[in-house]
């Protein structure tokens, strides 16, 4: 695996990242994003905020980030997947600032 970091924006390119086994290793997310899909950090893919403020927002009745192996998520960042009444799910992720 590449050490290479990749900028992320919306929520395909985010998906894409996470899928890309080879070329990947750095997932750096740009903006905000709301309504996403569960997906999967391959191994060895670190997920981060480029600012303190991004916020993962994930699509009612998903379940959110699902780690497999040697994958960090940094704290800068906020992820959420609770929509209303969904409630939270196996591997749900949130992170807070201060953990």
């Amino acid at each position: 695996m590449s050490n290479q970091e990749r900028q992320v924006a919306t929520a395909p390119e985010l998906t894409a990242a996470a899928a890309d086994a080879a070329a990947v290793g750095d997932i750096v997310v740009t903006a905000n994003l709301t309504g996403l899909p569960t997906f999967r950090l391959s191994p060895g893919k670190t997920l981060r905020g480029a600012r303190s403020n991004v916020t993962l927002r994930f699509a009612a009745g998903q379940d959110g980030v699902q780690l497999s192996s040697d994958n960090q998520v940094e704290t800068r960042s906020r992820l959420e997947s609770r929509t209303s009444a969904v409630p939270a799910r196996p591997f749900d992720l949130y992170l807070r600032k201060n953990l």
